[in-house]
């Protein structure tokens, strides 16, 4: 989560500068809603260890990626 927010603020400066806060700062919430929308479905994972901890970690990433642009 952490990697992901310091790797991903640069890009954000990048977006920012383009684009009007106004604009990246609403998709930065929707992703991050999505990630927790998203968390509710890891109960009901069942199967391959593996998969189940790639999704949680793709997950993380999402979120770190919405928290960099909020």
């Amino acid at each position: 989560y952490a990697l992901a927010v310091i790797l991903w603020s640069p890009v954000v400066s990048k977006i920012l500068q383009h684009y009007d806060g106004s604009r990246v700062i609403p998709a930065g919430m929707f992703f991050l809603g999505l990630v927790y929308f998203l968390y509710g479905f890891l109960g009901s994972l069942n199967g391959d260890t593996g998969l189940i901890t790639t999704y949680i970690v793709i997950l993380r990433i999402v979120q770190g990626v919405a928290s960099s642009t909020m």
